[in-house]
């Protein structure tokens, strides 16, 4: 599982809602540097997952906003959004 699913898994399981995701794949990724010491990452998921027992598999657009603080690269924003 990578990262965004395990963070977003957690914040389901502190607010005691069950989260499994079982299988995803990555597609069209994209990085661009608007300024320095900014990176803009988006791609489409596919996430075969269900949240407490209820289906929740699709396709995802996700955009990843990241920054650079005291030479490390640090996740500002990650939404995902369900494709139609």
């Amino acid at each position: 599982m990578n990262r965004q699913l395990s963070l977003l898994c957690v914040v389901l399981i502190v607010t005691n809602t069950m989260c499994l995701a079982q299988n995803y794949s990555f597609t069209d990724m994209k990085v661009v540097f608007p300024k320095a010491g900014v990176a803009v990452i988006t791609y489409k998921a596919r996430v075969d997952s269900s949240v407490a027992r209820q289906d929740s598999s699709g396709a995802c657009n996700v955009a990843s906003v990241w920054t650079k603080r005291w030479g490390n690269w640090v996740l500002i924003s990650h939404p995902f959004i369900k494709s139609q």
